[in-house]
C-alpha cells in the first residue's frame, strides 16, 4: 500500500520514494526557443519550459540544471535538436556535476534539415548538492542554435528515478 492519495501532488516532503516511484518519470526540462552555441565550445543548455518537475529539482534561478532531492539512482534521456547546418559534428551529454558525460552521443551533422542527437545512461547522485545537467557542442565553424521547438520535437531532458543507492 503506498501512501498517495488519488490526484494528490507528489511533492517533495510528501514523498516517499520506495517501491512505487521506481522506473517514474520525474523530471522533463526542454529548451523550446533558440540558444545559441559557440563553435568548438561546450556549453549547457538553458532549459525554459518545464512540463514535469514532480520533485522540485528545477530552479529557474539555475536554469542549467536539475538537482535530485534525495539520494538515488537516477536515469537521464537527452536529446539535442540543431539548426541547419551540414558542416562536422554535434553532440549532447549529460553530466553529474562537472564530471566527465554519463551518456551522450556526437554524430555528423545531417546533408540537409536539422540534426538531432541523443542518449540515455543512469549515475548515482547524493540527494545534498549533485545536480545533472545536458551539455551540447558543435564545430560548424561558427555560432550555431539549438531549434526553437515548442513541440515534443525540440531538446529535452528527461529525468527517472531508477531507486536508491543501496
Amino acid at each position: 500500500m503506498h501512501p498517495y492519495r488519488a490526484g494528490q501532488r507528489l511533492t517533495e516532503d510528501r514523498l516517499n520514494l520506495g517501491a512505487a516511484m521506481i522506473g517514474r518519470l520525474v523530471a522533463r526540462l526542454r529548451r523550446i526557443t533558440t540558444q545559441a552555441i559557440p563553435n568548438n565550445q561546450i556549453t549547457d543548455v538553458e532549459f525554459d519550459q518545464v512540463d514535469l518537475d514532480l520533485l522540485g529539482g528545477w530552479n529557474p534561478a539555475q536554469p542549467t540544471r536539475w538537482t535530485p532531492p534525495v539520494p538515488g539512482w537516477w536515469h537521464v534521456s537527452v536529446r539535442a535538436v540543431f539548426a541547419t547546418n551540414s558542416t562536422s559534428r554535434r553532440g549532447v551529454w549529460a553530466y553529474l556535476n562537472s564530471g566527465p558525460g554519463f551518456c551522450g552521443a556526437s554524430v555528423q551533422a545531417a546533408a540537409t534539415g536539422s540534426t538531432q542527437c541523443g542518449g540515455t545512461g543512469s549515475t548515482p547522485a547524493n540527494g545534498t548538492g549533485d545536480f545533472i545537467a545536458m551539455r551540447v557542442l558543435q564545430n560548424s565553424g561558427g555560432s550555431l542554435n539549438l531549434s526553437a521547438d515548442s513541440t515534443d520535437q525540440g531538446s529535452t531532458m528527461e529525468i527517472f528515478y531508477a531507486g536508491p543507492l543501496s
